[in-house]
């Protein structure tokens, strides 16, 4: 993850390694944002790898119906022409 510019200590935080650090006591923060984000990253990452492309990753609203979508995690890998049903 590190070799794809995702920040060492938020890849820490993803594999829960625990900092035993005087500054680790009082950093209460819980990184969700940055943990989100490096997922998503990495997400992408493993398409390109599977699937041998870059695909165009949209983030929709949950609770959308989506047709002709493939859908992870809330987001859609844009296949084909479809259109999003509420």
């Amino acid at each position: 993850m590190t070799g794809n510019q995702i920040n060492r200590d938020t890849v820490k935080l993803i594999l829960n390694y625990i900092e035993t650090d005087a500054t680790s006591t009082y950093d209460r923060y819980s990184y969700d944002k940055e943990k989100r984000d490096a997922m998503n990253k990495w997400d992408r990452i493993l398409k390109k790898i599977i699937f041998g492309k870059s695909e165009k990753v949209i983030e929709i609203n949950r609770g959308l119906i989506c047709s002709n979508y493939l859908i992870v995690n809330s987001f859609v890998t844009i296949r084909k022409s479809a259109t999003l049903e509420k």
